[in-house]
C-alpha cells in the first residue's frame, strides 16, 4: 500500500499592527505654521490641470499630517456598542486579576477574578437587554432612523 500526499506551501500572512493617527494630540500650532509657510503660488499655477492641483494639495496636507499628528497603536480593547462603561471597566479588571492569578497562582486573585466574572455576566445580560429594548423602541418610533444606524 502506498500513499502519496501533495502539500502546497502558502505564504504566511504577517500580522502587522497598523498605527493610527491620534488627532486629539495634534500640534495644531506647528501644523498651522507649516501650512502658512508654504508658497502656494508656486504649487498652483494656471498651466496645471485641476487633478494635478488637487493631488499636490493633498500631498502637502498629508505631509503636514505625517509630521504633526502623532501615531498610536490601535486600542487593545474593542467592546460591543451595547457595553456600558461599568461593564467595560469590570471586563478590564477581570482580565487584570486573571493575569495576576496566572502568574502568581494566588487564590485571592482567583477569588476576585471569579467575583468579577460573575459581575460581568450579570452586567452583560442587563446591558444587552437594555440595548435590545432601546433598539426595538427606536425601530417602532422611527424606522427610517433605525435603518441609518
Amino acid at each position: 500500500m502506498e500513499y502519496k500526499f501533495n502539500f502546497e506551501l502558502l505564504p504566511v500572512l504577517e500580522n502587522k499592527k497598523v498605527e493610527e493617527f491620534n488627532f486629539k494630540k495634534t500640534n495644531f500650532n506647528l501644523l498651522k505654521y507649516y501650512l502658512s509657510e508654504i508658497n502656494w503660488q508656486a504649487f498652483f499655477n494656471e498651466n496645471q490641470s485641476l487633478e494635478k492641483i488637487v493631488s499636490t494639495f493633498y500631498n502637502v496636507l498629508h505631509t503636514g499630517i505625517d509630521y504633526f499628528v502623532p501615531k498610536c497603536k490601535p486600542c487593545k480593547f474593542k467592546f460591543p456598542v451595547w457595553f456600558s462603561k461599568a461593564l467595560k471597566e469590570k471586563v478590564i479588571q477581570k482580565k487584570i486579576f486573571h493575569k495576576k492569578f496566572k502568574s502568581s497562582h494566588n487564590n485571592l486573585f482567583y477569588d476576585e477574578f471569579k467575583k468579577l466574572r460573575r459581575d460581568c455576566k450579570n452586567l452583560a445580560h442587563i446591558d444587552h437587554d437594555k440595548y435590545i429594548k432601546s433598539t426595538e423602541k427606536l425601530l417602532c418610533k422611527n424606522p427610517r432612523k433605525f435603518l441609518t444606524l
